[in-house]
């Protein structure tokens, strides 16, 4: 009987060379990965050091929207100074730096401008209200910060006297921002509306019930704004009605509390903005002294004809 031999099955010499180039081939692209990544992190790292030392360097610094101080002066109270680098600088802590150490400053923006300048733009705190404090006045900028206490009436330079605003125990240089944001808050939105409808000539704000604003205009017109419903509607009606149905020189109350409806009481302004309208006066309906009768029907924001 014949012996038959096992053999067993053995890849050839090519298949072996194949196998052992696939085997070369991908260490070398575990090298090369390697290497490209090895390469990639030395440029990132390269990149930043330079970004932070040699390049984006300020190189010029420009301060917009201030008249009260020099750039000089504002910029060497920033902290920043030429040379340093836009991405190591600290904006927020420049521009808190600058409100502390300058009291003439409402609000500071410190802007990085790529590849080597810095802008800082500058609100000045200029004197807009000012406020009864027992015998004297305080005076405050659009920006709520106290500009100066204890000041005698005929030494206010500010157009606009608020009533109804706490401002005892501030400093100068304060910000009264935290003390009543409810307050302030009505503010904004009166001197809002009154921008958006462009009533001007406005010199006193009363904010004491928040149901019972009202303005005064020139010294010589109050104007009743009721809640903070539709302010801005109702101050677009009562200022058609000031421009289209009274005289320049008229003097009285305007209740404009009821949005649609105008009544005007003739007769001397209020010491303050809170005049408040008695049954006598209320009964003439929007009747001038001069006869003329204020529609109360439209409060479209142009055009309100006479009935």
């Amino acid at each position: 009987m014949k012996e038959v031999k096992k053999t067993r099955n053995t890849p050839s010499r090519e298949a072996a060379r194949a196998a052992n180039g696939m085997r070369h081939r991908k260490r070398r692209k575990r090298s090369y990965t390697l290497y490209y990544l090895l390469l990639l992190f030395f440029v990132l790292i390269s990149g930043v050091t330079l970004s932070l030392t040699v390049f984006f360097n300020i190189e010029t610094i420009t301060v917009n929207g201030s008249s009260l101080n020099s750039a000089e002066q504002i910029i060497s109270q920033s902290g920043i100074k030429k040379g340093d680098n836009l991405f190591r600088i600290n904006p927020e802590k420049a521009e808190k730096m600058l409100t502390n150490n300058m009291d003439n400053i409402d609000t500071v923006r410190v802007e990085r401008k790529f590849p080597s300048s810095l802008v800082i733009h500058v609100t000045d705190a200029v004197p807009t209200y000012y406020v009864a404090d027992g015998g004297s006045y305080t005076v405050i900028s659009e920006g709520k910060r106290i500009l100066d206490t204890g000041v005698a009436k005929e030494q206010v330079k500010a157009s606009i006297r608020l009533e109804g605003l706490e401002v005892s125990g501030f400093q100068k240089g304060d910000f009264i921002a935290e003390k009543d944001d409810n307050k302030l808050e009505l503010l904004q939105k009166i001197k809002q509306a009154a921008v958006q409808n462009e009533l001007t000539d406005i010199t006193a704000i009363n904010l004491t019930n928040d149901v019972e604003l009202s303005i005064e205009i020139e010294n010589r017109l109050t104007v009743r704004l009721g809640n903070s419903t539709e302010l801005s509607y109702k101050i677009n009606f009562a200022k058609n009605i000031i421009d289209t149905k009274l005289e320049q020189d008229e003097i009285g109350v305007v209740d404009a509390s009821k949005p649609g409806k105008i009544y005007f009481s003739p007769g001397s302004a209020s010491s303050n903005a809170s005049t408040t309208i008695d049954e006598q006066s209320s009964a003439l309906s929007g009747e001038t002294s001069s006869g003329t009768t204020i529609s109360s029907q439209s409060a479209v924001s142009a055009g309100i004809g006479s009935e």
